[in-house]
């Protein structure tokens, strides 16, 4: 079941890496015919934007760290289905203990992708850092509203 989408986004990654390097030499290739048909040079933000490149970094990672997650529990579904029907109580155990470590790793997913993108993206660090001041200023007001409310209570 798992290896479904570990063979899905292993090409969707792969050709993701080929259009991006495919458009980097076309814009290379553009930026050189623009330089030698003008003095003046384009300027760089029309020919690529600022965060298109830690863009494209964070959603290769993103990908190629969900192709590494899922490769474990893609091959012990594999292995599994030709060791376990005749396999021994001690390997039967050690099949779980397997399936648990790989299925733990498939799960890294969901946390990685929160230090991916504080990591690879200003604009995503800015808001964190605003809820994280609105949070704390938001515990510390609503702890004094009822520690004074339990004081009058308790008078």
């Amino acid at each position: 079941m798992a290896v479904l989408p570990f063979g899905l986004m292993l090409t969707f990654s792969l050709l993701t890496v080929r259009l991006v390097h495919k458009s980097s030499k076309q814009r290379r290739s553009l930026s050189s015919c623009i330089k030698s048909k003008s003095d003046t040079a384009m300027p760089k933000s029309r020919l690529t934007s600022a965060s298109d490149i830690p863009l494209t970094r964070m959603m290769l990672f993103s990908s190629f760290y969900f192709v590494v997650a899922t490769l474990p529990i893609s091959i012990y579904f594999i292995v599994e289905s030709y060791i376990k029907p005749s396999a021994s109580d001690e390997v039967k155990a050690r099949l779980d203990f397997s399936w648990s470590v790989c299925y733990i790793l498939q799960y890294t997913i969901y946390g990685i992708n929160f230090y991916v993108y504080v990591a690879s993206n200003a604009h995503y660090r800015h808001v964190f850092k605003q809820i994280c001041r609105c949070v704390k200023r938001y515990v510390t007001l609503s702890t004094i509203n009822n520690c004074f409310i339990n004081e009058l209570v308790l008078q």
